[in-house]
């Protein structure tokens, strides 16, 4: 065999194997896409189901993707609903795109997306757009799993209506978008904690979460379509047992605000009733919570009095 029948053998050896490994996605990366939420306010709500009809990343489609129907106020407190995994080629990204049905469900049930009262009342939702984009910078890197966490503040996300067609609708489409974060899994910290209540009447507590420095009463308690709080990052209520746990938090400096909420009126909708004066017990201070990636910041905390609104 000559040289240069050599070199062309070889040269076709690695063509072949360069091919082979392409197929075999041995230079692709293994990319799943969760969803995640943060309670609603309203305590009459039981159920929030949504249908997800098409995911893309930069604005390409997810191969094999199937549409699905779930209740998202099931998935919270760091719990996932897994929506897709896909190998994709390694590298760096910037969108992601969640596509929503508000007619129909993934098994023709109608509608698509709905809000259900404890009393099995069912309220569909409506919005002006069906693609919902979330911007963010992300990497995924050959033969390692990446999850993008996509969290849905429904605090944020959807509003009651006191007159209209329907009890609940979505807020505008710009609003919606703005209620969606997206968080890499392993990169982001936990807060969790206890919070002890025996001074103050209120029937639920909520926990606001801030980049430091950002919180103003004067504008945070003023609704923005009808949703207060709007600049918190996070938000979370503490359960019957004083517990809490705010997850999917980017690394950085926090301040957390405690919020009373009881029926002022009596016409069966919560009302909040002001900021809680805390004591701090055992953990990092309210006004300087640092968190960092893959661990877990304490927070306890005694409530000693109420600010009304």
């Amino acid at each position: 065999m000559n040289i240069r029948m050599m070199w062309l053998l070889v040269a076709g050896c690695l063509l072949v194997f360069s091919e082979a490994c392409r197929k075999d996605g041995t230079s692709d990366a293994n990319l799943r896409v969760a969803m995640t939420d943060a309670p609603v306010d309203d305590p009459d709500v039981k159920s929030v189901f949504i249908t997800v009809t098409e995911v893309r990343v930069d604005g390409q489609p997810v191969d094999g993707f199937q549409p699905v129907t779930f209740d998202i106020l099931a998935y919270q407190e760091g719990a996932l609903k897994i929506l897709a995994e896909e190998r994709i080629e390694s590298g760096n990204y910037q969108s992601l795109t969640l596509v929503l049905d508000y007619s129909q469900g993934a098994d023709g049930q109608t509608p698509g997306c709905w809000v259900e009262e404890n009393d099995g009342t069912k309220h569909p939702l409506q919005s002006t757009s069906a693609t919902l984009q979330v911007m963010g910078n992300y990497s995924v890197s050959a033969d390692e799993k990446t999850t993008l966490v996509v969290d849905m503040d429904l605090r944020k996300a959807i509003r009651r209506e006191s007159s209209g067609m329907y009890n609940y609708q979505f807020v505008t489409h710009g609003s919606l978008q703005s209620s969606l974060k997206m968080t890499v899994q392993g990169q982001t910290g936990i807060i969790k904690g206890q919070c002890q209540n025996d001074v103050t009447t209120s029937d639920r507590i909520l926990v606001f979460v801030y980049q430091k420095g950002i919180f103003n009463l004067l504008l945070e308690k003023i609704a923005l379509q009808g949703i207060a709080f709007p600049n918190a990052v996070a938000s979370t209520a503490v359960q019957s047992s004083g517990q809490f746990e705010i997850h999917h938090l980017p690394p950085g400096d926090y301040e957390m605000v405690f919020i009373g909420c009881k029926d002022l009126n009596a016409d069966g909708e919560t009302d909040y009733q002001g900021v809680l004066l805390t004591e701090v017990l055992t953990g990092q201070n309210i006004q300087q919570v640092s968190v960092d990636a893959q661990s877990s910041t304490t927070v306890n905390v005694r409530i000693t009095g109420l600010v009304p609104f």
